[in-house]
Protein backbone atom coordinates (compact mmCIF):
# COMPACT_ATOMS: atom_id res chain seq x y z
CA UNK A 1 0.00 0.00 0.00
CA UNK A 2 1.36 3.41 -0.96
CA UNK A 3 1.57 6.08 1.72
CA UNK A 4 -0.89 8.20 -0.28
CA UNK A 5 -3.47 5.42 0.20
CA UNK A 6 -3.16 5.46 4.00
CA UNK A 7 -5.48 7.24 6.40
CA UNK A 8 -4.20 7.99 9.88
CA UNK A 9 -6.60 9.02 12.62
CA UNK A 10 -5.65 10.09 16.10
CA UNK A 11 -8.29 9.17 18.65
CA UNK A 12 -8.44 9.45 22.40
CA UNK A 13 -7.64 6.31 24.38
CA UNK A 14 -11.19 5.89 25.70
CA UNK A 15 -12.62 6.07 22.17
CA UNK A 16 -10.05 3.48 21.05
CA UNK A 17 -11.19 1.19 23.86
CA UNK A 18 -14.83 1.74 22.84
CA UNK A 19 -14.02 0.93 19.22
CA UNK A 20 -12.14 -2.24 20.15
CA UNK A 21 -14.93 -3.29 22.48
CA UNK A 22 -17.74 -2.75 20.00
CA UNK A 23 -15.88 -4.53 17.17
CA UNK A 24 -15.03 -7.45 19.44
CA UNK A 25 -18.55 -7.62 20.89
CA UNK A 26 -20.14 -7.46 17.46
CA UNK A 27 -17.91 -10.20 16.08
CA UNK A 28 -18.42 -12.51 19.04
CA UNK A 29 -22.16 -11.92 19.37
CA UNK A 30 -22.79 -12.10 15.64
CA UNK A 31 -20.88 -15.38 15.39
CA UNK A 32 -22.90 -16.82 18.28
CA UNK A 33 -26.22 -15.47 17.02
CA UNK A 34 -26.67 -13.39 20.17
CA UNK A 35 -28.02 -9.83 20.30
CA UNK A 36 -25.49 -6.99 20.43
CA UNK A 37 -25.60 -4.94 23.64
CA UNK A 38 -26.44 -1.24 23.56
CA UNK A 39 -23.50 1.11 24.10
CA UNK A 40 -23.47 3.73 26.81
CA UNK A 41 -24.35 7.24 25.70
CA UNK A 42 -20.75 8.35 26.33
CA UNK A 43 -19.40 5.52 24.17
CA UNK A 44 -21.90 6.37 21.42
CA UNK A 45 -20.74 9.99 21.45
CA UNK A 46 -17.05 9.06 21.37
CA UNK A 47 -17.55 6.59 18.53
CA UNK A 48 -19.70 9.13 16.69
CA UNK A 49 -16.75 11.52 16.72
CA UNK A 50 -14.45 8.76 15.42
CA UNK A 51 -16.88 8.01 12.57
CA UNK A 52 -17.19 11.71 11.74
CA UNK A 53 -13.40 12.08 11.60
CA UNK A 54 -13.10 8.96 9.46
CA UNK A 55 -15.78 10.26 7.08
CA UNK A 56 -13.87 13.53 6.68
CA UNK A 57 -10.58 11.65 6.14
CA UNK A 58 -12.30 9.66 3.38
CA UNK A 59 -13.41 12.88 1.69
CA UNK A 60 -16.88 13.18 3.18
CA UNK A 61 -18.53 16.13 4.82
CA UNK A 62 -18.46 14.77 8.35
CA UNK A 63 -22.23 14.97 8.55
CA UNK A 64 -23.55 11.53 9.33
CA UNK A 65 -27.26 12.22 8.84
Amino acid sequence: MAVADEIVLRIEREAARDLWSVLHMYGEHYAAGAPVQRLTQDAELRLGRVLRDLDVALGGSGRMA
